[in-house]
């Protein structure tokens, strides 16, 4: 099985890597900042377990099919500094720069922590079309890879 948030092992090695984190830590690649980049993954979450709404572009069946094929079913790396977000996610371009680094940090591990007991589940994923929780605990590891990667944890 591939690595997804529902699993105690991949929880705890996200976590790590996010506790190796600082606020000082700079993007490898791509305009977010640190403290942008928790925000922008706790919005990943938050969409995740149906608290955020994302409206990003529909995309074709075909295109569709593709993109769930390599996010949900290989180790394929997203590519840096070329996959666009929902406009929803966007911290940089609407603006949002989080200025307390230990909150966001320990926001988005709560919201790790607790997506496996979620209440509810998104129906839908733009990009991707109708979610489980486990496609959504797939593309959020993967999300969560992507970013720490970024910043280099």
């Amino acid at each position: 099985m591939k690595k997804n948030l529902l699993q105690p092992e991949t929880r705890a090695e996200i976590i790590a890597r996010i506790d190796k984190l600082s606020p000082t830590a700079s993007a490898r690649f791509g305009k977010m900042n640190v403290n942008q980049m928790l925000r922008h993954t706790t919005y990943g979450l938050q969409n995740a377990m149906g608290e955020m709404a994302a409206t990003g572009p529909k995309t074709g069946a075909l295109k569709r099919a593709l993109m769930r094929f390599v996010i949900m079913k290989t180790d394929m790396p997203t590519p840096e500094g070329k996959a666009k977000t929902m406009p929803e996610f966007n911290t940089v371009e609407n603006k949002v720069n989080p200025t307390d680094f230990h909150a966001e940090r320990e926001q988005l591990k709560a919201n790790i922590n607790r997506f496996p007991n979620a209440s509810k589940y998104g129906a839908e994923s733009p990009l991707l079309g109708p979610m489980t929780k486990e496609d959504w605990a797939r593309l959020n590891y993967g999300h969560l890879d992507h970013h720490l990667k970024q910043f280099g944890a």
